[in-house]
């Protein structure tokens, strides 16, 4: 009898738990949903809206969604601000109704409902034949809600402030603020105009920067000229000025400064038009746009760069995979480096063993050894300068003891605290300042392990 019992309970507790899964818990989640739908403004998703008009009392705009991006289309045409537009309809579409009222007509003015609220909010699907309109009246005491009306409803509804807020934002607000947009890696060709010169840089068959200064061809710093492209880039308007083409000569009086981008396999030719500047501000224009805007000028040093400014000033190319051995010579010493294996050690092992954290310091000295002016495009003489008997040189093997580079310091140069210079990958006549290379100088003797 007790086996029977035990069965019985087992079976009448099986029942009800199943009652409450399968009846009672759908029961309650459909309830709580119905309830929480009740109290949404709309049951339209973000997604599907496709257009929003803004009604105000001095103004309309139009914003139109074109795939994932917004397009301000009324009053003026321009790419739109997306997370200014995404802001608004999602404070629309996620609003919850705080508290209803019914209210006669004759009351709505003091809801700031009257013939004239504040704003009205229409949001549209793609066919425009669904949609919400919200007319926007004034502030709760407490101004964290506000009262409004949806649709052809006459009762008021308290919605949480956030949304009046943006549905008053400037049209400023809800326009893109870049002024150019690329991507950087897609930059084939850069030229910088100004009324006297123009320098250009562009990229050859191997991708790297080059230009043509006084007949000769010289290598760009890859990271200075990206740089430039970055801070292009960041340009954002201040304001807007003008969208009037009329208005062009008010703000680009003839001496003005351009930047000019070749974009892609295509070479679509892009440009920034830089006038008239003011005290903390610029006026600048796409070539292909009428949007005159106001910009920081920040950007305007770019003008004072020259062709040794942007040029690759490395004395040394390598990469230190390949690298197997290092030789400096001085005319008082003489050492060789040899990889063996991860680490580095003296080809002689009576000079003692090698800190590998200083030796990860030289290499990185060696990567970054610059020249700082150029005397000669091409070194006519090698063994002019005090070349051919150098005060410093280093030279760079592979592992097949093949030669990757060699740099060489020479004479005192003109300028006070330089020597002159030069490398197999340069091939310039320069300057190097006599601090760098005793830097250099330190970075070796440091690497042996007192």
């Amino acid at each position: 009898m007790r086996f029977k019992s035990t069965w019985i309970l087992l079976v009448i507790t099986v029942a009800i738990v199943a009652y409450f899964l399968l009846v009672e818990q759908p029961r309650h989640r459909q309830e709580r949903e119905s309830a929480e739908l009740a109290t949404q403004l709309t049951a339209l998703k973000r997604e599907n809206i496709q257009h929003v008009i803004l009604r105000r009392a001095a103004e309309t705009l139009e914003f139109t969604k074109q795939g994932d991006d917004w397009q301000v289309a009324f009053p003026v045409s321009d790419k739109g601000e997306d997370s200014a537009i995404n802001m608004l309809v999602s404070s629309a579409v996620d609003a919850k109704i705080e508290r209803t009222f019914a209210v006669s007509d004759e009351d709505l003015p003091g809801f700031g409902l009257g013939e004239q609220p504040d704003a009205i909010l229409v949001l549209q699907t793609s066919n425009r034949d669904t949609s919400l309109t919200i007319r926007i009246g004034g502030h709760n005491i407490t101004k964290s809600h506000f009262y409004a009306q949806k649709d052809t409803a006459a009762d008021v509804l308290l919605l949480p402030a956030g949304l009046r807020r943006y549905a008053l934002w400037e049209l400023s607000e809800f326009r893109d603020k870049d002024v150019i947009d690329f991507v950087t890696e897609n930059v084939q060709k850069l030229e910088l105009a100004s009324i006297g010169r123009v320098l250009t840089w562009e990229k050859d068959t191997e991708n790297q920067w080059v230009a043509v200064s006084n007949g000769d061809t010289i290598r760009g710093d890859d990271s200075e000229i990206t740089v430039i492209l970055r801070r292009m880039r960041a340009l954002k308007a201040k304001e807007f000025v003008s969208d009037d083409p009329a208005e062009f000569e008010t703000y680009f009086p003839g001496d003005n400064k351009t930047i000019a981008l070749w974009l892609g396999p295509e070479r679509a030719r892009q440009s920034v038009i830089f006038g008239d500047k003011k005290p903390d501000s610029c006026f600048v224009k796409l070539d292909a746009s009428d949007r005159i805007v106001l910009i920081d000028p920040d950007i305007l040093d770019v003008f004072d760069k020259t062709y040794n400014d942007l040029r690759d000033r490395h004395l040394l190319r390598f990469d230190r995979g390949e690298l197997f051995m290092i030789t400096l010579e001085t005319p008082d010493t003489t050492a060789k480096i040899i990889r063996a294996g991860a680490e580095w050690a003296f080809a002689n092992p009576k000079l003692g063993s090698i800190l590998q954290t200083s030796m990860n310091l030289l290499l990185y000295k060696l990567e970054g050894l610059k020249f700082t002016n150029v005397l000669e495009e091409r070194l006519i003489d090698p063994k002019s300068h005090g070349f051919s008997n150098p005060s410093f040189q280093v030279t760079l093997f592979d592992w097949h003891e093949n030669i990757i580079d060699r740099f060489v310091c020479g004479d005192e140069s003109s300028s006070i605290g330089t020597r002159t210079t030069t490398s197999r990958s340069s091939s310039v006549l320069a300057e190097i300042e006599q601090s760098t290379l005793d830097d250099l100088k330190k970075a070796f003797q440091d690497i042996k392990k007192k």
